[in-house]
C-alpha cells in the first residue's frame, strides 16, 4: 500500500520533468564538450518525450522515482525560494527572507532585480499572477500548479509595488515559506497571456461540449479491444487548431522502436482538449487557469532561471547560459538533456564519456555495479524520499494498541541486517519520519540492537505467558496477527519474512499476507479499515509513506485520525499523543527555524519512544558523476538529493 498516493492527493513528483518545444525546432550542434555538461534521464516506455511541456503543470503524477522531474524546471525558472542541500527554503526570486507580520499570515517578499529571458523585467506583477492562477480552482480538481491546492493556503496575494508582493494566508502555516515559495515556479504575465489571446479571440465562436466530446470519444478508444488511435487523435487535433492551439508534436511520442505511438499522443490530446473545454466555460484568471495545460508556452518556456530554453531534437534538449541570471552567469556555457528508455543506454554513454550525469533509474538499481569501478565516475548516493514501515493499528482493543508489544517487535529485529537483506543492500535504515540530511533532523535517535531477552520482558511483563508451542498467550489470546503486504512487492514480502521469523524467537507469531492491492488493500483506506474479505479491522500492514520537503506531516496528529464522521484521512492507525499534537501545531505555526528545528527534534524523540510503526527503510538513489563533474566554488554535497541545488555553479573541471 502506498500511503498518500493510495489515501490523499498531496505534493508528488510534478511533472515539469523537462521542457517545452515548438515543433521542428533543432538543438544546436554540439561546442566543445568541455562548455556543455550533458545529463542522461530515463523514462519508462508509457512517459511520452516530455520536451512539450515545461511550466507549473503537473502532466504526469507519479513518474518513477530516480527521473528527476524537477531538473528542466529548476534549469528554466525560479521560485521566490529554492531548496539548499538540507532541503532549507533559502531566498532565490526574493531578495532577502520574506517577512513575517505579527499576525503570522501576512508575509512580505521583495524581489530581487532582475529579467525573464525574454528580456522583460520580473515584477510584483508577475508573482502575483502566477500565484493567483493556482487559486482559481479551490476545489483541487486539476491541480495544474505543481499538485498543490494553493486555496486551502493561501487567502490572497497582491502586488504592493513593482518589486514586493504581500500574501495572506488562511492561517499560520510555516509550510509556506518552506514549501509553497520553493515549488511555484514564477511565469512572465505577459507571457501566458499572450498565449491565452489566441483561445479568447476564438472563444465565441468555440462550443466547449465538443471538446469535451472529443476527449470523452478518446478516452472510450481505450475501452476497446483494437483502438482507433489515429481517428480520434486526427478529430481531437483538429478541434485544438479550432482554438487556436498546434497539435501535438508527434515526434514527442515515439516508441521504445523509434515508431510513433499514436495512442499515447491521443491521450494526451484528450487532456488538453479538456482543458479548453473547462477554459471555455469560465471568464476572467479562471479560463487561464483551465486552459494553463494547453496554452503554447509550455513548449518555449520563457523563465527568469539560469538557462533559456533553445529547442529540442527528438530525444535532446539544449539549454544555454542566461547571462542575465540574477545569480550570476552559469559557469557551465550550455546544459543537454538527453532522454533513454533503456537505461544501459545511459551506463554505456557514461563508460564512454558522452554523459556527465546519469541518475540510475530505481528500477534498475543494479547498474550502479557496472559503474563503480570506472575510473571517471563517482556515485552520490541518498536516500529516496518515500520510505516503508510496518503501520499498527493503535485503537482500543487492537494488539498493538499496548506500547510494550511496539517496542517488542522493534527489540526482536536486526533491522540493519534485515533490511540489506531484503533490499540487496540498496536500502537506508530509518529510525524516524523525518530524512537525515534535513535540517530538522534529530541525530540522537535511539537505535535499537537485536536483544531477545528484553524483548521477552517487555511482554511478560504486559502479562503474556509463553504457551506450549513458544507463542505468548494472555486471556486465551495468542499473541499473534497478521501483516498485510502488497503481494506485487517482493522486497516488501522478503523483509517482513523475515520480520516474523525472528519476532518468533520471541514469542510472537506474526504472519506476512500477501494481498492484492484491489480487493484486500484498497478497502483498508476506509474506516474501520478491514481488508477485504476479512471481518475485522487490520492489527499490522506494510505502508509506503513520504517524506515531504518540510518535517510537517499530518499522520502524527490526532486531528487527522480516522472515524465514523471522518473516514478517510491520514492518521488510519489511530495515533493520539497530546504532546505530538501540540508540537505539531506549533511547527506550524512559527517561522522560526532554529524553533522549528527543535519543535521536530523533539518530536522524533517521543515518536521514536512512542513506537506508533516500525520504521523500516527509504531506498537508495544512485546518480553518477563525471569525476569532473563539479562547483566553481566548493564540494559537492553527493549524499543530499539537492546536491544540484545551485545548478549555475555545475562545471566540468580539469582534470
Amino acid at each position: 500500500m502506498s500511503g498518500r498516493r493510495a489515501f490523499w492527493r498531496v505534493l508528488v513528483c510534478m511533472v515539469a520533468v523537462l521542457v517545452g518545444v515548438a515543433p521542428g525546432t533543432s538543438a544546436q550542434p554540439s561546442p566543445d564538450p568541455a562548455e556543455r555538461i550533458v545529463v542522461g534521464i530515463t523514462l519508462p516506455t508509457w512517459v511520452p518525450l516530455p520536451f512539450f511541456t515545461i511550466s507549473n503543470m503537473r502532466a504526469v503524477p507519479f513518474l518513477p522515482p530516480g527521473a528527476r522531474p524537477e531538473l528542466a524546471s529548476q534549469l528554466v525558472y525560479n521560485g521566490l525560494y529554492r531548496l539548499d542541500a538540507s532541503m532549507e527554503a533559502v531566498p532565490d526570486l526574493a531578495a532577502e527572507p520574506c517577512v513575517v507580520a505579527a499576525d503570522a499570515v501576512t508575509i512580505s517578499c521583495r524581489l530581487v532585480e532582475t529579467t525573464f529571458h525574454d528580456g522583460s523585467p520580473l515584477t510584483a506583477d508577475d508573482v502575483a499572477f502566477t500565484y493567483e492562477l493556482g487559486l482559481q480552482d479551490p476545489a483541487c480538481l486539476r491541480e495544474p500548479f505543481s499538485g498543490l491546492c494553493l486555496g486551502s493556503q493561501i487567502e490572497s496575494v497582491v502586488a504592493l509595488d513593482d518589486r514586493t508582493v504581500q500574501f495572506r494566508l488562511v492561517k499560520p502555516d510555516a509550510t509556506f515559506l518552506s514549501v509553497t515559495l520553493a515549488t511555484v515556479m514564477i511565469e512572465s504575465r505577459a507571457v501566458v497571456e499572450d498565449a491565452f489571446a489566441a483561445i479568447a479571440e476564438r472563444a465565441p465562436q468555440l462550443d466547449a461540449a465538443k471538446f469535451v466530446r472529443a476527449a470523452d470519444d478518446i478516452d472510450a478508444q481505450f475501452e476497446l479491444a483494437e483502438p482507433d488511435c489515429l481517428a480520434s487523435l486526427e478529430a481531437g487535433a483538429a478541434l485544438l487548431a479550432s482554438a487556436g492551439v498546434e497539435p501535438l508534436p508527434a515526434h514527442q511520442f515515439h516508441g521504445p522502436d523509434g515508431s510513433i505511438d499514436h495512442c499515447m499522443q491521443a491521450q494526451w490530446t484528450a487532456i488538453l482538449l479538456r482543458a479548453i473545454g473547462a477554459s471555455l466555460g469560465a471568464t476572467g484568471l479562471a479560463a487561464i487557469a483551465a486552459a494553463y495545460q494547453a496554452l503554447s508556452f509550455n513548449r518555449a518556456p520563457i523563465g527568469t532561471g539560469p538557462y533559456r530554453f533553445l529547442g529540442a531534437d527528438g530525444p535532446r534538449a539544449l539549454f544555454e547560459a542566461f547571462d542575465g541570471y540574477h545569480h550570476g552567469r552559469p559557469a557551465t556555457r550550455q546544459i543537454e538533456l538527453r532522454i533513454h528508455r533503456d537505461p544501459v543506454e545511459g551506463v554505456e554513454a557514461m563508460r564512454t564519456g558522452e554523459l556527465h550525469w546519469f541518475p540510475i533509474p530505481l528500477f534498475a538499481p543494479e547498474l550502479r555495479f557496472q559503474l563503480d569501478d570506472l575510473p571517471n565516475v563517482r556515485i552520490a548516493t541518498f536516500a529516496e524520499r518515500a520510505y516503508v514501515m510496518l503501520a499498527y493499528n493503535l485503537r482500543d482493543g487492537m494488539l498493538f494498541a499496548d506500547r510494550d508489544l511496539r517496542r517488542a517487535v522493534e527489540l526482536c529485529i536486526d533491522k540493519p541486517a534485515t533490511v540489506d537483506a531484503a533490499t540487496d543492500g540498496g536500502g537506508e535504515v530509518l529510525y524516524g519520519p523525518i530524512s537525515p540530511i534535513s535540517w530538522a533532523y534529530e541525530t540522537d535517535l535511539p537505535r535499537p540492537a537485536r536483544d531477545v531477552a528484553a524483548a521477552r520482558g517487555l511482554i511478560e511483563g504486559a502479562g503474556w505467558t509463553e504457551g506450549p508451542d513458544g507463542v505468548y498467550v494472555r486471556n486465551g489470546r495468542r499473541l499473534s496477527a497478521e501483516i498485510f503486504v502488497n503481494a506485487s512487492d517482493s522486497q516488501r514480502i522478503e523483509f517482513f519474512d523475515l520480520v516474523s521469523a525472528q519476532t518468533r524467537a520471541c514469542g510472537m507469531e506474526l504472519t506476512v499476507v500477501p494481498a492484492d492491492r484491489e480487493t484486500a488493500l484498497a478497502p483498508l483506506e476506509e474506516y474501520p479499515h478491514v481488508p477485504g474479505g476479512y471481518d475485522r479491522p487490520f492489527e499490522a500492514m506494510s505502508l509506503g509513506w513520504i517524506q515531504e520537503f518540510d518535517p510537517h506531516d499530518p499522520l502524527w496528529h490526532s486531528r487527522s485520525m480516522t472515524s465514523a464522521e471522518n473516514p478517510v484521512d491520514f492518521n488510519f492507525m489511530g495515533f493520539s499523543d497530546p504532546r505530538v499534537d501540540e508540537l505539531i501545531d506549533q511547527g506550524l505555526a512559527t517561522s522560526d527555524q532554529r524553533e522549528r528545528a527543535r519543535i521536530y527534534r523533539e518530536l522524533q524523540r517521543i515518536i521514536a519512544d512512542e513506537s506508533p510503526v516500525l520504521f523500516g527503510w527509504a531506498d537508495r538513489v544512485h546518480e553518477a558523476l563525471d569525476t569532473r563533474l563539479g562547483m566553481v566554488d566548493g564540494e559537492l554535497e553527493l549524499t543530499s538529493r539537492f546536491w544540484p541545488w545551485q545548478l549555475e555553479k555545475l562545471v566540468l573541471l580539469d582534470e
